[in-house]
């Protein structure tokens, strides 16, 4: 559940942005599930990429180091995720959402139904 809310988070913030990526790119640990990455593609709407990468975040910071140098090597896409239909992923991203807000509204004290818990 806890990894799926780490998806549900990534959605809201792309919902949020001016305008939303027309492709996500993913590496490191998560990234080498499929299903993860299946889900974050249908979750958000968005095809995602994901790159065999080693030291991803390594290799992010030489290259803004270096100034981002036209002809910067990029390591090629070795899986690729459309979004698909998964009505229960998006069942349980709304009910997670209303969570969410009733948390951060203070009225964690409620269930997803609205009813109060002990």
């Amino acid at each position: 559940a806890w990894l799926e809310s780490i998806l549900f988070l990534v959605a809201i913030n792309m919902q949020r942005l001016p305008q939303a990526p027309s492709v996500i790119y993913v590496s490191g640990g998560f990234s080498r599930s499929d299903v993860l990455c299946q889900r974050l593609a249908s979750i958000t709407g968005v095809t995602v990429k994901r790159r065999d990468t080693r030291e991803a975040t390594l290799r992010g910071i030489a290259y803004l180091t270096a100034n981002c140098p036209e002809g910067w090597e990029v390591d090629g896409e070795n899986a690729r995720f459309l979004p698909l239909n998964d009505e229960k992923l998006q069942q349980r991203f709304y009910a997670w959402d209303i969570a969410m807000k009733r948390w951060l509204d203070g009225d964690e004290q409620k269930d997803v139904c609205g009813e109060k818990t002990t």
